[in-house]
């Protein structure tokens, strides 16, 4: 991976401070527990028995640690404001116009279909998609330090895998993510001609077409831009969804393969769990799903269960279906991965795990 600032990239030691993790319970084969080491200190995620865990610094929560360095806590006990539930900002309206920009949007496919199944063959095995992630000066503002933007990054990454991972979009089974280079900006780059993000009022689909804008995007499976603006009407993250027709945007696209994630919903801090399965929306979109139709039994069930990740309002992610996919969009998905990614060359990587940041270059 390469780290990249306004200064320049970071040498690897820089790097090696973080270590992260994933694995299971002692004794419970179908728990699973992702996460960070730093200075002998452990934050992530754990599940077991349909119950999920965070873990995180005592610091961002009381002023006095001296007494415990961490707090540990069950989803289901999280209390959420009085508020609107946040959304992805994917309404009718909205993927109108992004449907008319891809369909106008050259279609950078052209090999036969005997060259199209012959590379679908050669990519059956190849299987990770690797990132190009940036936050700007306002996600800077939030943690002051490029060390625990890393972590969250990472662990945004090991969230997402957990996700796609646990579905079979035939004969893709195992599909995970990496990060191959992350931009972090900060302060220092306000101003600058060449920050892109440079401004405090931008909106949700203004920032999804800078970030659709960046030079070398094709380089990269997909591009993902986090930040900690309070979007208007609690819009949370935004992605171009693949149009099989012309196999633009999204995935594996040589243009309008990005999308966003802000971390604040109607001025406070989303959790991490929130912001983990914005993250897996978002790039559920980016591969081919659209939001789960109203009144399907079998992708909208709702109830003790809950919605699926791809139910159009954020979750609290404290029930079963909400880290799923639902079968309507795994259909979805399993068609673009057969139609558009297999077709371009080199879009997945044939690594099929990373230890996350030891990928230099």
């Amino acid at each position: 991976m390469v780290l990249v600032t306004a200064d320049g990239t970071y040498p690897k030691h820089y790097l090696d401070e973080i270590h992260f993790y994933k694995g299971q319970i002692a004794d419970i084969p179908e728990s699973f527990v992702h996460g960070s080491i730093k200075d002998g200190l452990f934050q992530g995620r754990i599940h077991s028995k349909n119950e999920w865990y965070s873990v995180e610094p005592a610091h961002r929560y009381v002023n006095d640690t001296t007494k415990f360095h961490s707090v540990i806590y069950n989803d289901k006990d999280v209390e959420f404001p009085e508020h609107p539930s946040g959304n992805c900002g994917i309404t009718e309206e909205i993927q109108k116009k992004m449907t008319e920009k891809l369909m106008a949007s050259t279609d950078p496919f052209s090999d036969t279909e005997d060259n199209h199944r012959q590379k679908r063959q050669n990519q059956i095995d190849k299987q990770t998609c690797a990132l190009h992630i940036i936050t700007d000066h306002v996600f800077f503002a939030r943690y002051m330090d490029s060390n625990e933007i890393l972590r969250q990054m990472g662990e945004h990454v090991q969230a997402a895998t957990e996700v796609f991972s646990g579905h079979d979009f035939s004969p893709y089974s195992n599909i995970n993510f990496a990060i191959e280079r992350i931009t972090l900006y900060n302060n220092d780059d306000i101003g600058s001609i060449s920050y892109p993000f440079d401004g405090d009022y931008i909106g949700a689909e203004k920032y999804l077409d800078i970030a659709s804008s960046i030079a070398d995007n094709q380089r990269y499976c997909l591009v993902f831009a986090f930040t900690n603006r309070d979007f208007a009407n609690g819009v949370l993250g935004l992605a171009w969804i693949p149009n099989a027709a012309n196999r633009a945007g999204g995935v594996c696209a040589d243009s309008f393969n990005a999308g966003i994630v802000t971390t604040n919903n109607y001025g406070e801090n989303v959790s991490p769990v929130v912001s983990h399965l914005t993250f897996a929306h978002e790039l559920g979109h980016s591969f081919g799903s659209r939001h789960d139709p109203d009144g399907s039994r079998e992708c909208t069930p709702g109830g003790e269960d809950g919605n699926y990740l791809m139910f159009a309002h954020a979750s609290a992610g404290d029930l079963p279906n909400n880290n799923e996919f639902s079968s309507c969009s795994v259909t979805n998905i399993t068609r673009v991965l057969n139609s558009i990614g297999t077709i371009r060359n080199n879009c997945f990587d044939g690594k099929t795990s990373y230890q996350y940041y030891s990928r230099l270059k």
